[in-house]
C-alpha cells in the first residue's frame, strides 16, 4: 500500500496539509518612529486574510504548525517634485517590517528577516484623506506579495 502526499504550493512555499494543519498570525505592532495608526491592523488583518483565502489551513490565536509574527519597524514619507501651486507632486510612502516565521513541523524551515518596500505616488492634485486610505490599501499588497513571494 503506498501513500501520497498532498502539498499546496503557494508562490514558491510547500504546505503539505498532511502535516500542517493551522498557522498563528500575531498582530504586527507599529514600532516605527513615525505612527500611522491605521498600518498595524490594515497589515496584520492583510495577511491573515490571504491566508484565509489561499490555504486551508486553520486560524489559529496562538500556537499553530506555522507562526508569523513582527513589527512595523519604519514608516517615512519622503517628498519630491513641488508643483507650481505648492503642493507636493510626488511623495515615495516606505515601510519596513521585521518578520519572524516559525514552521512549528519543519523547524529548519523557520526563519527572520526585514522587508522594505515603497510606493510611489505622482499627483497633479492635493492629496485626499480617501488617497490616503487607496495608497495604504496598495502598498499592504506589496508588503504581503513580498512577504509571499521572496
Amino acid at each position: 500500500m503506498s501513500s501520497c502526499s498532498i502539498s499546496y504550493k503557494m508562490n514558491g512555499a510547500n504546505i503539505n496539509y498532511q502535516t500542517t494543519h493551522s498557522i498563528s498570525i500575531a498582530d504586527f505592532p507599529n514600532n516605527a518612529p513615525l505612527v500611522n495608526p491605521s498600518l498595524s491592523n490594515a497589515l496584520s488583518e492583510g495577511i491573515r486574510d490571504l491566508f484565509q483565502r489561499q490555504t486551508r489551513l486553520q486560524m489559529l490565536r496562538k500556537g499553530g504548525d506555522l507562526e508569523i509574527e513582527g513589527e512595523i519597524t519604519g514608516y517615512t514619507v519622503t517628498q519630491g517634485a513641488i508643483s507650481a501651486d505648492g503642493y507636493a507632486s510626488e511623495s515615495k510612502l516606505t515601510i519596513t517590517i521585521a518578520v519572524h516565521f516559525t514552521n512549528n513541523v519543519n523547524p529548519e524551515d523557520s526563519f527572520d528577516k526585514t522587508y522594505s518596500s515603497y510606493l510611489r505616488r505622482i499627483s497633479s492634485t492635493t492629496p485626499s484623506p480617501a488617497g490616503k486610505k487607496s495608497r495604504l490599501s496598495e502598498l499592504r499588497l506589496i508588503f504581503l506579495l513580498k512577504i509571499l513571494l521572496i
